[in-house]
């Protein structure tokens, strides 16, 4: 029980500010020296009048001796009277309690209560005494001890008060000073930490109390401009990297056949999603849509080998399950062991009626025909950077007008909101089958917006692309040349 009390107080201390842990230890060091203090002069000074009282009753005893020695030859009444008007004389001062006793050859004489109307029937145990025994006479003189030790008592008490006042002054300048030179200056170096966490980078502090915290605030002054200058220069380079990858997007091209949509929301200010658009020789189209395990400065790395490899591999062979072979065993060689990454591959005929698919491992993709039928595009091989050895297959479809063609990555599908709940692929899959558009454009954004209004206020926790592909009827083919629309949109406003 001892143990947890302590135990409780001592973490109440902890948790205490460092003024008030200061003033609580140098009091507490205070009040018991005070106390030790206070007890040993008690002691001193009761013993110091104990013995100055014990003198004074030997004189008074030696005293009153030499006068029974000379009225003893008038008598005995002479002798008890004369002890009595001593006695009654002493206890109307400040003597209470005095008792003389005096013994003449064997006869004994003890002042009377009742002729000095005070009570001094104590014990000799408890009174203070002095005496003097000569020539046959003992005279023993006492006085009660409480009184005098309460008259030590109140003055030790007034000491103590005058003491305590001392004290309490002492720990009020204690106090202002801590606040001055501590506490102030403490808060508000904490104050620029806090605001240098909060992403106020170049904070300072003045701190001119003394030199320990004056060198505390100036060091956290100086990594707080450290550190501005370099975000500084990380912004700069982020924001090189950022038009850097939103140059590497694809550019506006034109097919008779078919209409392109994109759109591209990082989660960071740069992206590890990748996506692309080439011409075959043949006059084919290939799209690509890339996904790095991750987001940011690393996943954008990894979609930047993913955009170089896609850029050299061979366009004369029209497989997509080829191509992805070939990228996958560089990608094993030029990526770390942890690094992953999911990636499609489509071709689409020129004349827009035919499309052949591959894909390492990534989201599911959707077809929807014109007359409502609906696929599944699933993945035909295993992720990228798995194995330099993995095999892909490609996957055919025939294509009519109107038809629409979804791809996407998981980040759409994985979006949370703020009670942790999972946007799904059933959405999706409700805006392809019904879009309230029969424009690509119109699709992806519907797409993008489910995902946006899903998570509200939460953060973005992964890259969200899509790309969507519609064919045009025959009869609209001269009159509506398509065109890649990348509508690049993000929270950064890339």
């Amino acid at each position: 029980m001892v143990q947890r009390v302590v135990r409780k107080v001592w973490l109440c201390f902890q948790r205490a500010h460092l003024r008030t842990q200061l003033l609580v230890t140098v009091n507490l060091f205070v009040v018991i020296l005070l106390a030790g203090y206070l007890y040993i002069d008690f002691q001193r000074s009761v013993q110091s009048q104990l013995y100055e009282k014990t003198v004074s009753l030997s004189d008074e005893a030696r005293t009153i001796q030499a006068a029974v020695q000379e009225l003893n030859k008038v008598g005995n009444d002479a002798v008890q009277r004369h002890i009595n008007t001593i006695c009654a004389t002493m206890n109307a001062g400040d003597s209470p309690g005095h008792t003389i006793e005096v013994v003449v050859d064997g006869k004994k004489f003890v002042s009377e209560a009742t002729e000095h109307l005070d009570d001094h029937s104590s014990p000799w145990s408890e009174l203070v005494s002095g005496s003097s025994n000569t020539d046959g006479v003992l005279v023993r003189v006492g006085e009660r001890r409480k009184p005098l030790i309460t008259k030590v008592r109140r003055k030790s008490l007034a000491g103590l008060g005058v003491l305590t006042g001392v004290t309490v002054f002492g720990a009020l300048i204690l106090n202002l000073l801590l606040i001055r030179l501590v506490t102030r200056p403490l808060e508000r170096t904490v104050h620029a930490v806090r605001e240098v966490g909060r992403g106020k980078l170049g904070t300072t502090v003045g701190v001119h109390t003394n030199f320990e915290l004056t060198q505390l605030a100036n060091e956290v002054s100086l990594m707080s401009r450290e550190l501005a200058r370099r975000n500084s220069d990380r912004d700069a380079q982020i924001d090189r990297a950022r038009r850097l990858q939103s140059y590497l997007l694809p550019t506006q091209i034109q097919r008779d056949r078919i209409e392109i949509a994109i759109e591209f929301h990082p989660a960071d200010e740069i992206a590890g999603d990748f996506v692309d658009i080439l011409e075959y020789p043949n006059g084919d189209t290939l799209l690509c849509v890339a996904d790095v395990v991750g987001h940011g400065i690393h996943a954008a790395i990894g979609s930047a080998v993913l955009k170089a490899l896609l850029l050299t591999v061979d366009m004369n062979d029209p497989s997509p399950a080829a191509m992805l072979g070939w990228i996958n065993q560089r990608f094993c060689k030029t990526s770390l062991p942890e690094d992953f990454a999911s990636m499609v591959l489509m071709r689409v005929s020129k004349d827009g009626t035919q499309m052949v698919y591959a894909s390492a491992g990534h989201e599911l993709g959707y077809l929807r025909h014109s007359d409502g039928s609906f696929h599944d595009l699933n993945s035909s091989g295993t992720i990228l950077g798995v194995d330099n050895q993995a095999e892909f297959e490609d996957i055919e479809f025939a294509l009519h007008p109107n038809d629409l063609v979804v791809l996407l990555t998981d980040g759409i599908g994985e979006t949370f909101n703020s009670d942790r709940v999972i946007l799904g692929r059933g959405v999706i899959t409700s805006v392809v089958e019904n879009p309230s558009s029969a424009e690509a454009s119109v699709v992806a954004k519907e797409i993008i917006n489910k995902a946006v209004e899903h998570r509200g206020d939460s953060p973005a926790l992964d890259d969200m692309t899509v790309l969507v592909l519609t064919v045009y009827p025959n009869d609209n083919a001269n009159e509506n040349m398509s065109s890649v629309k990348s509508a690049m949109q993000s929270q950064e406003s890339l």
